[in-house]
């Protein structure tokens, strides 16, 4: 089975990349209508001489994309600064539940994660999959990230829509001092998602043989199942991962009935 936790969320850009050459409208003032051609042409500097030529700081784009989130996305700290100047809310979301600080996660921005932070951001706030700023840092292996989301009490046991959890992304993705830092937080080895793996689970079936060792360091349970009946040492065998199966089986794993070897 593979990640239940698709990464990354829909991107700002991707989103407003739908429809490349906007039309202007009446309804626009000039400013906003140069700031929206900006926007659809990823054009970062056009975007602030907009804002600082009277755009309005809230701009949404017809596809529901404000420009906060625009600007975290694509990493622009300056522009993410004057916008929350020009009193923009640090709590901004998309229409389609793109938080500005998801999308500063995306874009691996620690200073514009910082500026939405110190201005009130929701640390913990979900996009529409449940997914949090700390599920996306702990993915992409974003160490000071992390740290920085931890400062301000990331809650390290929220799970999404699947019941996947941070260590479990952690875990799938191999990064180790993020691991060891959500655990230090109170992650949980014996969390399981919505078909019950576990974080051990996830690290075993993708091959993530230094993440196996630590979890098992760190006490996780080796006999649990997901649905579908099977252990981390099914997993690991199933994919082949036979360095795994060996420390798994060494660890106290037992191995199936009727499940041969290589």
């Amino acid at each position: 089975m593979g990640l239940s936790y698709a990464l990354p969320a829909p991107a700002a850009q991707k989103v407003i990349n739908q429809n490349p050459k906007p039309s202007s409208s009446p309804k626009l003032s000039e400013p906003d209508q140069l700031l929206l051609l900006a926007m659809y042409q990823g054009k970062s500097t056009q975007a602030m001489l907009a804002i600082q030529h009277g755009a309005n700081a809230l701009f949404v784009t017809p596809e529901g994309i404000p420009v906060l989130v625009w600007a975290a996305q694509i990493g622009h700290a300056e522009l993410v600064k004057h916008l929350l100047s020009k009193g923009a809310s640090a709590q901004t979301k998309s229409r389609h539940g793109i938080s500005a600080l998801v999308a500063g996660i995306d874009s691996g921005n620690l200073n514009v994660v910082k500026l939405l932070l110190q201005k009130g951001a929701d640390v913990n706030a979900r996009d529409l999959d449940g997914r949090t700023a700390l599920m996306g840092a702990s993915y992409y292996g974003q160490i000071e990230m992390v740290k920085l989301l931890q400062s301000y009490w990331a809650q390290p046991e929220a799970q999404d829509i699947n019941g996947t959890t941070a260590l479990m992304l952690a875990a799938h993705e191999g990064h180790l001092e993020i691991a060891r830092l959500l655990l230090a937080k109170g992650a949980k080895l014996n969390s399981k998602d919505k078909q019950h793996q576990t974080p051990l689970m996830f690290a075993a079936r993708e091959g993530r043989l230094a993440m196996v060792k630590f979890l098992l360091q760190q006490g996780a349970p080796i006999h649990e199942r997901n649905k579908q009946g099977q252990s981390a040492l099914n997993l690991a065998f199933n994919r082949q991962h036979d360095q795994i199966v060996s420390v798994l089986k060494s660890a106290g794993g037992t191995e199936p009935s009727g499940l041969a070897s290589h």
